[in-house]
């Protein structure tokens, strides 16, 4: 079974970087203009079947990248490629591609992802169109196929709470275009009373850290053991939280409820854990030693997901320490950011070396 087991989209990522792309008729990028000016700079949206079309015809005019995504998908890649003792698998649903090229059932095999519970659609697959400009990345985004995901968690629930508790952790992420999250809550619910020793982390994303937040979600995300959350999301969930335990934490040092899950939070130049202990409550920050320059980030999407690779990996392996877990994570975050997509997954091996 395998170690750490991820639930969450199985998307394609067209990725299109301003910096590099190529207007073949020449000027200004006016129709992407059209299909993003409705979305605020660095957010992400889901998008109506007609704007992806739209969104799709139009960057058909640049230069772009089509890469299999999704935030769970995205960091189980990074911790396979890393060639640790780790191994990992994936709850979903996988859509067909519709891009050339890219078979989703022979990329998971390449990687080693088990799939044994990923439900396969004949719909297409989700899409996530990325576009990077001034520094600001925002996605628009389209369910496709995972809108089955809730049909096939309830059809299989059992199965799914045993594949789960037989791992050391499992990662949620979310799942676009869903108003009601109830059935994944009813799984992880029965997972950790099974087995409490199974650790749960969530990175809610964008998706579920705006209003309105899906049913369920907000359960969800205080069961869990750990949250990994950026600045903005960090300040969404702390300021509709009632105990608003962490941004008190964050001011004032006052102490967490025991049952409150630690927070990781993200930020380019250093990481922030807020987590109880045994000596109570652990506020530590972590230097970021491998920043890049802006002029050194070729595309930033799934920066977060590697990061979190990192970690995983020192949760799921007893003799990496939490410390070298998040250097580790700094180290690939920084690597992805050189790359377009997942072009950067070879030298992950490299990197993890120095840490075995």
């Amino acid at each position: 079974m395998p170690d750490v087991v991820g639930i969450g989209a199985v998307n394609v990522d067209y990725i299109v970087l301003d910096n590099f792309s190529t207007n073949p008729a020449g000027g200004h990028n006016n129709r992407l203009d059209e299909v993003f000016d409705s979305i605020e700079p660095g957010s992400e949206r889901t998008a109506t079947p007609a704007e992806i079309v739209q969104a799709l015809e139009a960057i058909s005019d640049y230069e772009s990248i089509a890469s299999v995504g999704g935030s769970s998908l995205n960091t189980l890649a990074s911790i396979a490629a890393t060639g640790a003792e780790v191994t990992v698998g994936l709850v979903g649903v996988r859509g067909q591609s519709g891009a050339d090229r890219l078979s989703l059932r022979s990329w998971f095999a390449s990687l080693r992802i088990d799939d044994r519970h990923i439900f396969d659609s004949d719909d297409l697959a989700g899409v996530c169109i990325s576009r990077t400009n001034n520094g600001e990345r925002t996605l628009l985004t389209s369910p496709g196929a995972n809108r089955s995901v809730l049909k096939y968690l309830i059809r299989n629930k059992q199965a799914i709470v045993s594949y789960l508790c037989e791992a050391k952790v499992v990662l949620v992420t979310s799942f676009a275009g869903l108003a009601d999250m109830s059935p994944l809550l009813d799984i992880l619910s029965e997972v950790k009373r099974v087995s409490p020793s199974t650790l749960l982390c969530s990175d809610p994303g964008a998706q579920w850290t705006n209003s309105p937040v899906p049913v369920g979600v907000d359960s969800m995300l205080e069961l869990s053991d750990w949250l990994f959350l950026n600045q903005t999301e960090f300040d969404f969930y702390t300021n509709r939280t009632d105990r608003d335990l962490y941004h008190a934490k964050a001011t004032s040092n006052r102490p967490m409820a025991p049952t409150s899950p630690a927070i990781v939070l993200k930020r380019p130049d250093r990481v922030e854990i807020f987590a109880d202990s045994e000596s109570g409550f652990e506020h530590r920050i972590f230097q970021n030693p491998v920043q890049l320059r802006a002029d050194q980030i070729v595309d930033d999407t799934g920066t977060g997901d590697a990061f979190a690779a990192g970690l995983l990996v020192s949760f799921a392996s007893p003799s990496i320490s939490t410390s070298d877990g998040v250097d580790l994570g700094f180290r690939l975050a920084s690597e992805k950011l050189r790359w377009p997509g997942l072009g950067g997954l070879d030298r992950y091996s490299d990197i993890y070396e120095n840490y075995v």
